[in-house]
C-alpha cells in the first residue's frame, strides 16, 4: 500500500515530480492456508500544472471458486489552496465459478457475474515544518455502496476509510528515515499499521542518482513486514513479506504475503522529428 499510492488516495495522482508515472504491483499470500490470494494493480498518472489525472486497473483472484474482482478505475485531482483533492470514478466487474463448490442448502443465484460502479473520494496536503516535510491525507471508498451480490439477497460495499500520515526525518548526508501511520476502517473492521522507511543515497559513490531502500512495519495484532528496495535515477523496484502473528498462525505457519513493486517516472517526452524539409538558407 506504501508503493500503490494511488489505491491510498486518489488526490495523490499527478502528484509527482515529472511528467508520467508508471506504477504496478503484484502480491500473493496465504499460499499455506490454501489456494493463494493474488491481488495485481497498474496504475498511469500525469500531472498538469496543479491538476493530475490518472487510470488505474486492479485486479484480485481468490480461492477454490476463482473469485475474480476486476476494476478500472479513473482518477482525477486538483489543488485548491494548500490542500490536494482527489476523485475516483470506477466501475467493477466480479465474478465466480460455482462447480468446485458445495452447499448444504439450496441457494438462489442470480448469476454468476455481477457488474456496478464504485466511487471515491480524498484530501492530501504536504506542510514544511522545522525542514521536516509533513504529509498527512484522507480518503474514502465505495462512497456509494454498491451491490456486489451474486444472489437475490444485497450484498453491499461498505465504505472504507484511510487516514494516513508520514514525516521525513534528514539525519545525515546520507541517510533520511520516514516515520509512517496508516489507519483503516471497513464497518465493524479497523486495522492500524505502522512503521518507518530508511533511505541511505549512494549516489556519490557511483556518480549515479541511486538510493537504497529498508523499512519495518507492524500491522497490528497480525502481522509484522519487511521492506527492502532500490531507486535508481527515475525508477525503483521494492520487494516486502508478511510474517503472520495472527490467529492464522497454526494454519500459516506465520507464512504471510509477498510484494514485488514497481514504479517508473519520465520526466520529458522526446517529440518526433519534423517530417518536412527545412530548405537551405542560399536559396
Amino acid at each position: 500500500m506504501f508503493k500503490n499510492l494511488l489505491y491510498l488516495n486518489p488526490s495523490m495522482s499527478g502528484f509527482f515530480d515529472g511528467q508520467y508515472r508508471i506504477n504496478a504491483q503484484h502480491r500473493s499470500q496465504w499460499s499455506s492456508v490454501s489456494i493463494p490470494f493474488k491481488s495485481t494493480s497498474f496504475s498511469v498518472d500525469r500531472q498538469f500544472n496543479k491538476t493530475g489525472i490518472g487510470v488505474q486497473l486492479l485486479l484480485d483472484e481468490s480461492g477454490t471458486s476463482i473469485l475474480r474482482n476486476n476494476q478500472l478505475n479513473l482518477l482525477f485531482s486538483n489543488k485548491i489552496q494548500k490542500w490536494r483533492l482527489g476523485v475516483q470514478l470506477g466501475v467493477a466487474q466480479r465474478s465466480i465459478n460455482y462447480s468446485n463448490l458445495n452447499f448444504s442448502d439450496t441457494e438462489s443465484f442470480v448469476g454468476d457475474e455481477k457488474i456496478y460502479f464504485d466511487f471515491g473520494f480524498g484530501v492530501y496536503r504536504k506542510i514544511l515544518i522545522n525542514k521536516k516535510n509533513i504529509e498527512i491525507g484522507f480518503s474514502s471508498f465505495h462512497l456509494n455502496k454498491p451491490d456486489q451480490s451474486f444472489s437475490e439477497n444485497k450484498d453491499k460495499l461498505n465504505i472504507r476509510s484511510n487516514l494516513h500520515s508520514k514525516v521525513e526525518f534528514n539525519l545525515s548526508e546520507y541517510w533520511d528515515i520516514t516515520p509512517t501511520i496508516i489507519f483503516q476502517k471497513q464497518n465493524a473492521y479497523q486495522q492500524i499499521l505502522f512503521g518507518s522507511f530508511a533511505e541511505f543515497d549512494i549516489s556519490n559513490f557511483y556518480s549515479k542518482n541511486i538510493e537504497l531502500e529498508l523499512g519495518l512495519f507492524h500491522r497490528w495484532r497480525d502481522a509484522i513486514s519487511i521492506l527492502m528496495g532500490a531507486k535508481f535515477e527515475n525508477t525503483s523496484v521494492t520487494l516486502s513479506y508478511d510474517w503472520n502473528i495472527s490467529d492464522l498462525v497454526p494454519a500459516s505457519n506465520g507464512i504471510g504475503a509477498w510484494e514485488i513493486s514497481f514504479i517508473h517516472i519520465i520526466n520529458n517526452i522526446i517529440s518526433r522529428p519534423n517530417s518536412y524539409k527545412v530548405c537551405p538558407i542560399y536559396l
